[in-house]
């Protein structure tokens, strides 16, 4: 019986180059392409690849039984891997993706997983697994995420774009079913599990309404966290630029991956995801926070991406299209986060219910 064939688009970026090297640890055939000309690792059907060049990319999927996009940014994207893909017969997974991609996809026969990266992605998948180990109720869920990374042009398109309104609601949260709005923080704090002070910024995404509604939570929170405010400051100002001249979006996003580069120079570049769930179990109450630990986001993405490319391969019963953070099984997506490279500590710390003055620590 011949290996499964997955396509790889996307395949020299900072997401795909990471799929790829996971991809070609399973029993796969593997058929990658870039944009631009490129040394393939051996075993590797590497293509130059166009993605505006229709005939270009129909051919690039037939015969592949799973098409795997890693290239963005998703606004750019759209949906025409995807219609390629399932035209070729494939199943589809998208490393990015967003609510129009999904109701895009909603009517095809073949089965779509998007959103299958950090965020969204992981940022359900931590969660959802934390609640599983040790919780019958959740009452409460706070999640951080972020540090110094380095900003990919299709990242930086992508973080501009959803600040302007593509994944949820900046400055707020979720309380008793309701979108409440939070005041600005103003100052850098010290946060559980980040290595130094940061600063955050509250963003209530449509994942974690999502996420709050499947796991019955009256409250919940996320926040993305930065190293330095300039961060957040200059995303503002380059999103009010926007709205008045999306033209614009090329220069903001070069102006924004080269502060994100200038916070890195001489200095060690970190991630970090931590989520904290408050609730009961086993009759008493319980509080829990998981804190993964990342020298960058690309490679914890690149394992969800690959992990949802699996699950299609694997059980042919899927339909329908699916976010990732929703669907994916989450024990079988941290098994393989902590077995990745990515992945440099996950550790789970029990918390005194009323007061968080001890703890107890410990790396799985």
């Amino acid at each position: 019986m011949n290996r499964p064939l997955v396509g790889l688009v996307g395949a020299g970026g900072a997401v795909g180059s990471a799929a790829l090297a996971q991809l070609l640890q399973h029993d796969l055939r593997v058929r990658g392409g870039q944009r631009q000309a490129q040394v393939w690792p051996d075993g590797v059907d590497g293509r130059v690849l166009d993605l505006f060049d229709a005939q270009a990319l129909a051919d690039f999927c037939a015969g592949c039984q799973v098409v795997l996009n890693c290239a963005g940014p998703s606004w750019r994207v759209g949906d025409r891997v995807a219609q390629a893909a399932h035209g070729a017969g494939a199943a589809y997974v998208d490393a990015f993706g967003n609510a129009a991609l999904l109701s895009a996809l909603q009517g095809a026969r073949q089965p779509s997983i998007i959103g299958a990266g950090v965020f969204p992605g992981l940022t359900a998948l931590l969660p959802r697994w934390l609640a599983s180990r040790s919780f019958d109720r959740v009452s409460s869920l706070q999640i951080n995420a972020g540090g110094r990374e380095h900003c990919s042009n299709a990242g930086g398109a992508d973080v501009l774009l959803s600040a302007l309104g593509g994944f949820g609601t900046p400055n707020a949260h979720w309380v008793d079913g309701r979108v409440q709005t939070l005041a600005i923080e103003q100052q850098m704090q010290h946060l559980p599990g980040f290595p130094e002070a940061v600063f955050r910024s509250a963003y209530l995404t449509d994942e974690l309404r999502r996420l709050a509604s499947t796991l019955g939570v009256p409250q919940a929170s996320f926040h993305n966290v930065f190293d330095h405010p300039q961060i957040p400051a200059l995303i503002a100002t380059l999103c009010q630029r926007l709205s008045q001249d999306p033209s614009a979006l090329p220069h903001a996003v070069a102006q924004l991956v080269q502060a994100a580069d200038l916070q890195l120079l001489g200095r060690r570049a970190y991630y970090r995801l931590s989520v904290e769930l408050t609730g009961w179990g086993d009759g008493q109450a319980q509080r829990q926070r998981a804190v993964l630990s990342s020298q960058d986001s690309y490679g914890l993405s690149a394992t969800i991406a690959v992990c949802a490319t699996l699950q299609l391969l694997h059980d042919q019963s899927w339909r329908g299209a699916h976010w990732a953070g929703d669907c994916l099984p989450p024990a079988t997506v941290i098994d393989a986060v902590q077995a990745s490279t990515a992945c440099q500590a996950l550790s789970i710390v029990n918390l005194a219910v009323e007061s968080v003055v001890s703890e107890e620590e410990g790396v799985l």
